[in-house]
């Protein structure tokens, strides 16, 4: 074999991993073992299920790794095949055919053995590559892991968005029909006012006010869930009076109270908190929208207020029909939320204690709750102090 050409064998065997480390000396000798291949485009040169005992390296064209008709990969110049061949027999688990004319390079493993034997500082080197590489596949797989376990993560986020998705078009379609059937059913009767006493008139749009506020409220709730979960809603962290928010939120509320004969009571007292306002009106609001939903006529709803070290605590208590364990558990999950209807059949989504909890966390607060069945609740919003 002349110069020139066992130069270029040298070349291309320092392309594989194996021997990369080797200098063009020890790779003299296992040139001169090579075996030069040339297949026509289209010829097998390995066949699935034959025994794997050769490394080949391709020095022009390109051949295909198949399993009959479905191709795992095409390579071409450069690139090899079967290096752990030369380590072990095994049954080789793919054919290999030439896509085009192509020139390859053969390493039998009886040679590659033979010339490791009389060589041993070729041998340190070939074990150096094989823990380089199992060095680098074991980094690869722990990369490989780390990936699968974002992957995973981001599935499950995934599923819990649908689920919430899902959810939240069911609570729209169940809470929503009822209340405005019932619009429909009022704005009916008022039009055919001819039949109905002035009693009857006042009373029926009564209800009507009610039921359009419920549908008010809904829709709000759904429209700030929704907004928040978009990461739109823009926290603007400033400081303020907590009683104002309390004032305005009693004041929102007071006919409610007032039609189921609940006793609201204002005790909160003036305390700078530091907060997004409007995300503290939209938690607070539903604290006492829900206190007054689930507490019976000549029940008492008190809102107060207590400054901490830190921080200023905001009180809801009434002393309404209370909570079990089973719907303390699911209060604040979208996806496991027990429905219930209050103490005059009351309609919601069970998003307000949700929106409530989800605003006061952005303001860097906390919300806690104590409630018993029969004995009422008591929902505490932490703030920052200001």
């Amino acid at each position: 074999m002349n110069h020139k050409r066992k130069k270029k064998i040298v070349d291309l065997l320092k392309e594989v991993k194996l021997f990369y480390k080797s200098s063009e000396n020890e790779l003299k000798g296992l040139a001169d073992s090579v075996e030069i291949i040339n297949l026509t485009a289209g010829k097998t040169i390995i066949e699935k299920g034959t025994d794997e005992t050769d490394l080949y390296i391709i020095v022009e064209g390109k051949v295909k790794i198949h399993d009959d008709e479905y191709t795992y990969k095409t390579t071409g110049k450069g690139k090899y095949f079967g290096e752990y061949a030369l380590f072990h027999t095994k049954k080789r688990n793919a054919s290999v055919t030439a896509v085009e004319d192509t020139c390859l390079l053969k390493i039998g493993q009886a040679d590659f053995r033979n010339h490791v034997r009389n060589n041993p500082e070729v041998k340190t080197l070939v074990l150096e590559s094989l823990i380089d590489t199992i060095v680098q596949k074991n980094k690869l797989e722990r990369e490989l892991a780390v990936k699968n376990e974002q992957i995973q993560k981001q599935k499950e986020d995934l599923e819990k968005a649908i689920r919430l998705k899902d959810r939240f078009f069911a609570l729209i379609s169940h809470d929503l029909r009822s209340p405005l059937s019932s619009l429909s059913s009022y704005l009916n009767l008022l039009i055919n006012s001819n039949i109905l006493s002035k009693k009857e008139i006042s009373d029926y749009a009564s209800d009507l006010k009610s039921s359009l506020n419920n549908v008010n409220e809904m829709l709000d709730n759904m429209l700030n869930w929704a907004v928040s979960k978009t990461d739109e809603w823009q926290i603007d962290l400033k400081e303020f009076d907590i009683l104002n928010s309390v004032n305005r939120c009693v004041a929102l509320y007071q006919s409610a109270a007032e039609q189921k004969n609940i006793e609201l009571v204002n005790r909160c007292e003036s305390q700078k908190v530091y907060a997004d306002e409007l995300s503290a009106d939209v938690a607070i609001r539903n604290l006492i929208s829900n206190a007054i939903k689930f507490t019976p006529g000549k029940g008492k709803v008190e809102i107060f207020s207590k400054e901490n070290e830190d921080s200023v605590s905001l009180f809801v208590k009434d002393n309404g029909v209370g909570m079990d364990d089973k719907v303390k558990e699911s209060l604040f999950k979208m996806e496991s939320f027990q429905y219930l209807r209050g103490t005059e059949n009351e309609k919601g989504t069970g998003l307000g204690l949700i929106l409530a909890r989800e605003f006061i966390l952005k303001n860097g607060g906390e919300l806690y709750f104590e409630s018993s069945p029969g004995k009422g609740s008591v929902f505490q919003l932490v703030f920052p102090k200001g």
